[in-house]
């Protein structure tokens, strides 16, 4: 957060800032970003497992 500071008090021009899922996490940096009217996006944390359809196998032939 202090690295971010610096850049809003020196004006660095940027458009957006984004970070991993970890720091999605950070309630308060979120809520730091919001009140200074930054455009951040921080993807959720995915608890969710994916697994692929299940394929039929065809029946043996004889």
């Amino acid at each position: 957060m202090v690295m971010l500071a610096r850049a809003f008090e020196a004006k660095v021009p940027f458009a957006w800032i984004t970070a991993d899922a970890a720091y999605g996490q950070v309630k308060y940096l979120r809520l730091w970003l919001e009140a200074h009217d930054a455009a951040h996006y921080w993807p959720p944390r995915s608890t969710t497992l994916w697994s692929p359809p299940a394929v039929a196998k065809p029946e043996p032939t004889s």
